[in-house]
């Protein structure tokens, strides 16, 4: 049984391979802001951002789009759209040696 890893812990993980293996690597995190007098966290998106998956990924003329979960995490609806509009998958900590091999 694997540890369990939080999200962030994982795509940091699959970004550093990633880069290690020569692929560009495009994440957009989100902002602290305050909404109503309450801190919140949002990621600014225009158009269809809503759900854009986690990392954008490029190497030879290949781009990669992949939401990043942890063994337990839901994608939205949003997410789940996107990835299928562009042939998208979700990686999951478990899926590791799977990844590997698709960066390699």
């Amino acid at each position: 049984m694997l540890p369990a890893i939080s999200e962030k812990q994982f795509q940091k993980q699959v970004i550093e391979f990633a880069q290690l293996r020569k692929w560009k690597v495009a994440h957009f995190r989100p902002a602290r802001v305050i909404v109503h007098g309450k801190e919140t966290w949002r990621t600014p998106v225009a158009g269809d951002g809503e759900g854009f998956p986690d990392l954008v990924l490029a190497r030879r003329r290949v781009v990669l789009f992949r939401e990043v979960k942890t063994e337990a995490g839901k994608a939205s609806q949003e997410q789940l759209a996107w990835l299928q509009e562009v042939g998208g998958k979700i990686w999951r900590p478990s899926m590791w040696a799977m990844i590997e091999k698709e960066l390699w």
